[in-house]
């Protein structure tokens, strides 16, 4: 006969299982309300999207996305090969001829042009809200995190937090949407998918030039043969991309000079000063991509990590130090911080996170002070991801109680 004594005491509520218990009770129409959208981040996340993107095509109707929308369209016509005879278009095909399909559409309807601004500014909202979502929940499904949480935390963040809304209102959401894709490549050569990884690197690349700087990841595993293959995939996906605007059109993108200001880094560099050319960006793009190769040779830790060590490289080094270039660095950074298993991350994401935000307000903050503070943040943000998986002990399941999420998805 065994005594109740001998059984083991059942675990005490937490006050997240107590609030919803007496939420169930007392109001069950609102908790079967909030039970659907707790189900559904990405519906309400991508809703979201769209309403800042309206909002910030309202705010921001003349500027880079005008002249981006006319290359698209002229893409689609005769001329398409001589789209970059402009040097100062310094964005991908795969952009532009998905700019230009929507121009043409809306021109096709007799939408007026203000009403075609509106309507790619939230469409780049959607796009980037339903990426968001998707990378975090493959994120963390590979590392067995909270997947809901993590979608609803990356999400919001990108979204509402004002990442998406200082990318548009700058005309450059390819930014924040190429540093999605490049979470998304990582995550699968984490997961050993080096091929899918070198396809969604091309596509990146057909995005914005700078996305190679993250090819790292392609070495994530330590496995020459599998490597090797996406490394092959990647370069034949770029030339089929980039080589017929070299062969048969007029090309000048890499003639393209920059308004660089006087003093900055690689103006150190015995060669390299004064120059402000293509000359700079491969010098320091090579640098980028060499820390991320470094990154990736590591026996453990988070293909995640190689994105974030680079991107942040690329930006210590560059000369310009616009705001919406940071965007695609807090993608990759809040995927690999809601996701990852590693315990200081777990303690500390509660607090990047809001400092994170802080990316978003520099349009308010002096030109000396940020320059100092986006310093800070590319050389501390890749050294506490290194320190953080080095310290950390072997993967085990998200200690967060999740029978609140099963309470609240007990109906799906």
């Amino acid at each position: 006969m065994t005594l109740a004594l001998d059984r083991p005491a059942l675990p005490a509520p937490t006050w997240s299982q107590r609030e919803i218990g007496r939420l169930e009770q007392d109001r069950p129409r609102l908790a079967r309300l909030l039970r659907v959208v707790w189900m559904h981040p990405t519906t309400v996340v991508v809703c979201f999207g769209l309403l800042i993107g309206v909002m910030a095509g309202l705010d921001r109707r003349e500027g880079d996305q005008v002249l981006f929308r006319a290359a698209g369209l002229a893409m689609l016509g005769p001329h398409f090969l001589d789209v970059f005879s402009d040097s100062w278009l310094q964005i991908g095909p795969v952009y532009l001829v998905l700019l230009g399909l929507g121009t043409l559409l809306g021109t096709v309807v007799q939408v007026p042009p203000v009403a075609i601004g509106v309507c790619a500014a939230a469409a780049h909202g959607a796009l980037t809200a339903w990426l968001a979502c998707l990378a975090a929940r493959r994120a963390a499904e590979a590392t067995g995190a909270w997947v809901r949480r993590a979608q609803w935390v990356v999400g919001l963040t990108l979204v509402v937090g004002g990442f998406l809304y200082t990318a548009l209102v700058a005309d450059h959401a390819e930014e924040l949407i190429l540093g999605l894709v490049l979470a998304l490549a990582a995550v699968s050569a984490g997961r050993g998918r080096l091929v899918w990884a070198a396809v969604l690197l091309a596509l990146a690349t057909g995005v914005k030039q700078w996305a190679p700087t993250a090819g790292g990841i392609l070495l994530v595993g330590r496995r020459v043969r599998a490597s090797v293959l996406a490394i092959t995939v990647f370069v034949a996906g770029v030339a089929l991309l980039y080589l017929p605007f070299k062969l048969w059109g007029d090309m000048q993108t890499f003639s393209v000079q920059w308004p660089f200001p006087e003093q900055t880094w690689l103006d150190r560099v015995p060669g390299l000063a004064g120059s402000s050319d293509w000359t700079q960006r491969i010098v320091q793009g090579a640098a980028a991509g060499l820390v991320g190769v470094g990154i990736a040779w590591r026996r453990h830790g988070s293909a995640l990590v190689v994105v974030i060590g680079s991107v942040a490289i690329r930006l210590l080094l560059d000369p310009l130090r616009l705001s919406y270039y940071w965007t695609a660095l807090a993608a990759v950074a809040m995927v690999w911080l809601w996701t990852s298993q590693a315990p200081d991350v777990r303690r500390a994401r509660l607090w990047i996170t809001p400092a994170l935000l802080v990316l978003t307000l520099v349009p308010m903050l002096p030109d000396g002070g940020w320059w100092h503070l986006e310093t800070f943040a590319a050389i501390a943000l890749p050294v506490f991801c290194l320190v953080a998986e080095r310290r950390a002990r072997p993967a085990r399941p998200d200690p967060t109680p999740l029978a609140a999420e099963d309470r609240l998805g007990s109906a799906a």
